[in-house]
């Protein structure tokens, strides 16, 4: 997804992410903490890839020496997202991306 996201092919990193569906349980879409089958077995990295594909995948966030650098990329069916806290260089920041006429809006401030 995190790729995709940076080649500019949207479609195709939403239809990556669409592969975790068989990882979350619902009605409240918690993770699995058994083993369900062979293919949908959750471990704590896993859960870390998945929070990348937020961050920088869609979020396009970049960790750079001279700050936070944000090239979001919100699928059609992404409206909204929200990253309430991102800790970097001793700063906590706030990150809203939204979709507004199919272009990803952001805004970046110091929490």
């Amino acid at each position: 997804t995190v790729v995709a996201c940076r080649l500019g092919r949207c479609q195709q990193a939403y239809e990556l992410f669409q592969q975790w569906d068989g990882f979350f349980l619902s009605p409240f879409e918690v993770t699995r903490e058994i083993l369900a089958d062979d293919r949908n077995t959750v471990f704590l990295t896993a859960i870390g890839g998945f929070l990348q594909n937020f961050l920088y995948g869609f979020g396009g966030i970049r960790l750079r020496e001279d700050g936070l650098k944000v090239q979001p990329l919100l699928p059609e069916q992404v409206r909204r997202i929200t990253f309430k806290r991102i800790f970097w260089g001793g700063k906590a920041y706030q990150l809203s991306i939204e979709k507004k006429e199919d272009k990803a809006i952001y805004e970046l401030t110091q929490a």
